[in-house]
């Protein structure tokens, strides 16, 4: 809008006078095809020619040279009335004549004679060019400086009609704008001379009768100049701004000065900008920023390519702003203009680029390197900052780039200081060796959003020609000219090539000059030529596309997309509070290297929403060393399909955790833990197509000592694992181990512990009610009841390697209750010498036989009151027996009035058997459990 509205002020100012004489013609010519806006001012910027004043200035010359050519045929002749013309007809024919001052306009024009001289009459051949005399009606206007309004009169002759004006009490310079004349058509020609101190000139133009200065100590009035769509203006447009208003459109709109706004937006072509591609603009850049003496912007003309060394900062406050509008920048992976055409700043290749100040940027433009073509073969030509942040005083807070194109730089933003706060980077799109830098520590309160980092420079290019290429059906060759040697395990594209079957993406096996190889059941010699484009050189980008330093907390990170840097993607370095979502990272090629999403450094409390991360090597990395990470992920997708890589590593010492997670395509694991400190908990999950087969385990470790609960699933994760094969593997990843004790405190990091030693526990230290807890034994270490541990049947528990107890806390009454335990396998009654087992104090001829844990025993002839029989093999820590009649005898026992058979509880070495009404030869079957 201020743009149009400067147009029209400095439109304003070219309005001219039609000449009436030949010298005129010559003034007027310069007038309408001068080189600038204001004559003979380069800075105020090109003047392009108005269409009406080129023909309104024909139109002159044409009338001019027709009276010139009816001239040569007679005498010219001039009669102030038609009626003096008629009355004078002692001519020769063809003469011509001019009336000029008649009172009935119509008479007025030039006329050639017909007839002998003495006779004969006057015919019209075209009306004058200087028309009637003006009517003028001109309302009221008020001087914006004196508040005074004109009085007006009209004097003079036809031929040169006079315009008065007088202002009591004012004295005033500058242009006139005055209301349209009535009675007078387009074109007339005005000519007002001095009256007062009133030195006016001007033409009919535009339904309005403007003046151009000739002198100072004008006084002049602005009639309302309106326009719908961008407001109005009042006042005068001559030297001083501050008496020219403004009014926004629609209601409500407040008056302000041009001064004001010029205050606050200035174009860089007034300062002398060329903006042609070549010449150097910076002291024009810097001119005009300096110019706004506080905050505002500087407007770059739209189109124009500006050339610049770079080097110096942008005042503070102060921001460039073309005139690109989006969404015509893109969005996705097409270029969707031509960058080397529009309107862009070109910018030299050097560490410094543009350096932003505090609250100052760059907008709506493109930042080209200055001489890279577009496309690209590759990036190796790029180089230097496209705008890096201050070093000194205040430096940059709150700075950034915002609808912003950047091509062709090492980095596309550099902040190696230390910062200040509030980087803003928002809808910027490019192409870098490095995208969004912040080296330094304390960039805090930054926000990206919308930031997308692509190969946009180079994948328009279209390759080099081949020269031949043949199959043998499982190996093909191809030859390209240029000779350059493309390293194998470079991806490249072959177009246009017949045989068809060569064409498409390809990863080189072999090597040489000017040469290829590649895996290919396609046959036959090339017939048709095509092209080859080493993908790697043009999409490989040796850098990272968003870095965040140390200790820059509290960012915002959103709509984020990088493809193809060969270290990181992204890399987030000590910081801390992190606030992202829809992250993209996009491996777009064979890097060996390349993370994708690099939690690198002692980075907490990062929440992200959605990440979406391909890699060549490792899509997503938690921590390295002994680095501390904390990063909660809702959804995550993690992809490595181009190299033996794995889609997560988990190192340092942090605890970390994910909502929803996909590992596909994953060329040797689903996950690596690279130290014993590091923490991973996994909500729900799919695994597949992991390893090179689905027998390989899922997970696992690079280092020796890591437990399964270092990575723990919530829930049984989804996989296309065969029956049988093991999740986890490799280094042996196990349960985490507690040392048997009397009492035992199981870390709430896991549900599930190894227990080792002999001690026997009877103590389990309590925590939340609900808590399921197992412990398996990997040596003799027993439960038993007693403590706080609830047994079932009042069993003990007794240890041997690979046996386990399940059991749920019962917070109320501060209990274990036992839910399950191994099956079991009990030392009993005859395992090592059946035949050893005879019952002492039984009576006369007692006998007693068992197998594993079942048997009989029959008392002696005398009655028998205690029967002791001892164990083959001794239980270890207790046992429990159970005796059923297996006799007449036996069974009269057991309802004797003195009482029933019982047998004494839990010993190890044998069991004692009571009868209390005494029995001889009474038979009982038994059956004994023991641990």
């Amino acid at each position: 809008m201020i743009r149009k509205l400067l147009a029209a002020l400095f439109a304003l100012t070219s309005l001219w006078l039609i000449p009436a004489h030949a010298d005129q013609i010559t003034d007027s010519a310069r007038i309408v095809w001068r080189d600038y806006i204001v004559d003979g001012v380069p800075s105020s910027g090109a003047w392009n020619p108005r269409k009406g004043d080129i023909r309104t200035w024909g139109a002159l010359v044409g009338s001019s040279v027709t009276a010139l050519q009816a001239a040569q045929t007679g005498a010219a002749l001039a009669f102030d009335t038609k009626a003096s013309l008629d009355a004078s007809l002692a001519y020769p024919a063809n003469t011509q004549s001019f009336v000029y001052a008649d009172a009935t306009s119509s008479n007025n024009g030039i006329y050639a004679k017909v007839g002998a001289s003495g006779s004969g009459s006057w015919t019209k051949l075209s009306a004058l060019v200087y028309g009637p005399t003006p009517s003028f009606a001109l309302g009221t206007v008020t001087i914006a400086a004196c508040n005074t309004s004109p009085a007006a009169s009209l004097g003079g002759t036809a031929l040169s009609p006079l315009l008065n004006l007088s202002f009591p009490a004012c004295t005033y310079s500058g242009e006139i704008l005055v209301p349209t004349p009535t009675n007078v058509t387009r074109g007339g020609v005005y000519s007002t001379a001095t009256t007062s101190n009133q030195i006016l000139t001007g033409v009919l133009d535009s339904g309005a009768f403007v003046t151009a200065p000739l002198g100072t100590g004008v006084a002049a009035a602005l009639e309302q100049v309106k326009n719908s769509s961008e407001g109005f203006v009042t006042g005068s447009h001559a030297s001083d701004p501050s008496n020219i208003l403004y009014s926004a459109p629609g209601s409500g709109s407040v008056v302000t000065t041009l001064a004001n706004i010029l205050r606050e937006t200035i174009y860089v072509d007034m300062k002398g900008a060329y903006g042609d591609g070549v010449s150097y603009d910076d002291a024009a850049f810097q001119s005009a920023a300096n110019s706004l003496g506080g905050c505002g912007a500087v407007k770059l003309g739209r189109g124009k390519r500006y050339h610049l060394a770079g080097g110096w900062k942008i005042p503070d406050c102060v921001w460039f702003e073309g005139d690109l509008q989006f969404p015509m920048m893109p969005k996705g992976q097409i270029p969707s203009t031509d960058y080397t055409t529009e309107g862009a700043i070109l910018l030299d290749a050097s560490s410094n680029g543009i350096i932003r100040g505090p609250a100052s940027g760059i907008a709506h433009t493109i930042i080209l390197r200055y001489g890279i073509s577009i496309p690209s073969p590759d990036a190796s030509a790029f180089a230097g900052a496209a705008t890096t942040c201050a070093t000194t005083g205040t430096r940059t807070r709150d700075s950034g780039l915002r609808y912003v194109m950047v091509l062709g730089f090492q980095y596309g933003n550099y902040c190696g200081a230390p910062g200040e706060d509030a980087q803003i980077n928002e809808h910027v799109y490019g192409d870098a060796l490095n995208g969004l830098y912040l080296a330094g520590d304390n960039w805090d309160t930054s926000l990206w959003s919308d930031v997308r980092w692509w190969p946009y420079a180079t994948v328009a290019y279209e390759g080099v020609a081949t020269t031949s290429a043949s199959g043998d059906g499982t190996t093909v060759t191809v030859t390209f000219s240029g000779g350059a040697t493309i390293p194998v395990g470079a991806l490249v594209q072959i177009n246009g090539v017949t045989p068809t079957g060569y064409n498409g993406g390809h990863t080189v096996t072999a090597s040489s000059a000017g040469s290829v190889s590649f895996a290919s059941t396609t046959t036959g010699a090339q017939t048709v030529a095509g092209k080859i484009i080493n993908r790697n050189a043009q999409l490989g980008r040796a850098g990272v596309g968003f870095y965040a330093g140390a200790q820059s907390d509290n960012l915002h990170m959103v709509d984020l997309y990088a493809g193809g840097f060969t270290d990181a993607n992204f890399r987030l370095s000590g910081s801390g509070n992190v606030l992202g979502d829809n992250w993209w990272s996009d491996a777009l090629g064979p890097f060996a290297a390349q993370i994708g999403v690099d939690f690198e450094g002692a980075v907490g409390r990062i929440t992200l929403g959605s990440v979406h991360t391909e890699a060549g090597f490792i899509p997503i990395k938690f921590g390295n060393a002994n680095i501390y990470s904390n990063v909660n992920i809702s959804n995550l997708f993690t992809s490595a399909p181009y190299s033996s890589g794995y889609c997560m590593h988990i190192g340092g010492s942090g605890v970390n955790q994910i909502a929803l997670w996909q590992a596909t395509d994953c060329k040797f694991y689903a996950a690596i833990i690279g130290t014993t400190t590091a923490y991973m908990r996994i909500g729900s999950s799919i695994m597949n197509f992991i390893g090179s087969s689905t027998s390989n385990p899922y997970i696992a470790a690079a280092v020796p000592g890591v437990t399964a609960d270092q990575f723990v699933f919530d829930k049984e994760p989804m996989t296309d694992n065969v029956a049988g094969a093991s999740l986890f593997g490799v280094n042996a990843i196990d349960l985490p181990m507690i040392a048997s004790a009397a009492a035992i405190a199981p870390p709430i990091g896991s549900n599930e512990f190894n227990v080792s030693g002999s001690t026997i526990i009877s103590t389990i230290t309590g925590t939340w009610g609900g808590r399921h807890l197992t412990l398996r034994m990997t040596g003799s270490a027993a439960l038993v009841s007693g403590g706080n541990l609830v047994l079932q049947r009042g069993m003990n528990f007794s240890g041997g390697a690979g046996r386990f107890i399940s059991f749920e806390y019962d917070g109320p009454n501060g209990q274990w209750i036992e839910m399950s335990r191994s099956p079991l396998g009990i030392s009993a009654l005859g395992r090592d010498a059946p035949g050893l087992l005879t019952p002492t104090s039984c009576g006369t001829s007692p006998s007693a036989f068992g197998t594993v844990n079942t048997g009989a025993f029959t008392t002696g002839s005398t009655s028998v009151t205690a029967c002791t029989i001892p164990f083959g093999a001794a239980y270890l820590v207790w046992s429990t027996c159970v005796i059923t009649p297996a006799n007449a005898a036996a069974s009269l026992a057991s309802v004797s009035a003195s009482g029933a058979p019982f047998v004494d509880p839990g010993a190890t070495a044998g069991i004692t058997i009571h009868i209390p009404g005494g029995v001889t030869s009474g038979q009982w079957s038994i059956r004994c459990d023991g641990w």
